[in-house]
């Protein structure tokens, strides 16, 4: 180990990696599949890091580069593009000591896979049932089954109330009060999808023409219409 002059930040090169276990080798998929693997997790971690700068590379290839943002919403157009953030609306909610911030998509946007949905815990990526359940039933009258809404909710909650240790991955996480966690992810993409509805009403150009009363009056008596 010897010590060289670096920017500041971290580097993490990974090389020949299960070189020496083939039987992990065995296991793994395509390069391209693979690379998507690691591609989605470096997105997960700038997505909850905007202050951060992210570059990955491939082979020596830069594979995409962000750089550092003071807010999320230029961090998301950074990676997903301004068309994905156009069809996000944000969420701004509170209740029971949970915090919760972030985007969720207008209904029409729904996908057939949820990969476009992510989800954090204290800046933890998280995978859990409790917070897609609600965001399912949140959209269930707007989406057909099956289909899930992208969305990038970050939840702000006190450690005490959640345990990371119940996966070797820490993307598994069991909560002290479920339902409370349950409940605020549900009205907080309630709220903003119903803040959006009455802005898009209030803003909505009033349709000219005739009042029902005109209509009446323009309108012939049937009763004198020559047979």
């Amino acid at each position: 180990m010897t010590a060289v002059a670096w920017p500041v930040g971290t580097e993490v090169r990974v090389e020949d990696l299960f070189f020496n276990v083939p039987a992990r080798r065995k296991f793994l998929k395509t390069r391209s599949t693979e690379l998507g693997h690691l591609s989605r997790q470096v997105t997960q971690y700038a997505l909850a890091y905007p202050e951060v700068e992210f570059e990955l590379c491939h082979d020596e290839r830069l594979v995409f580069r962000v750089t550092s943002t003071d807010n999320l919403h230029s961090r998301i157009s950074q990676l997903l593009g301004e068309s994905f953030l156009e069809n996000l609306v944000p969420v701004k909610y509170k209740s029971d000591g949970i915090r919760i911030s972030g985007w969720t998509s207008l209904p029409y946007q729904h996908r057939r896979k949820n990969n476009s949905q992510f989800l954090y815990i204290n800046g933890r990526m998280v995978r859990d049932r409790v917070l897609t359940n609600a965001i399912r039933l949140a959209y269930q009258d707007s989406i057909p089954s099956r289909t899930y809404p992208p969305v990038i909710l970050l939840l702000e909650i006190d450690p005490e109330r959640v345990d990371v240790n119940v996966h070797p991955c820490k993307t598994e996480v069991r909560f002290r009060d479920s339902s409370s966690v349950h409940r605020a992810v549900y009205h907080g993409i309630e709220e903003a999808l119903f803040l959006q509805r009455s802005r898009a009403f209030q803003q909505a150009p009033a349709i000219p023409g005739q009042t029902w009363k005109d209509e009446l009056e323009d309108k012939p008596d049937s009763s004198l219409a020559p047979c």
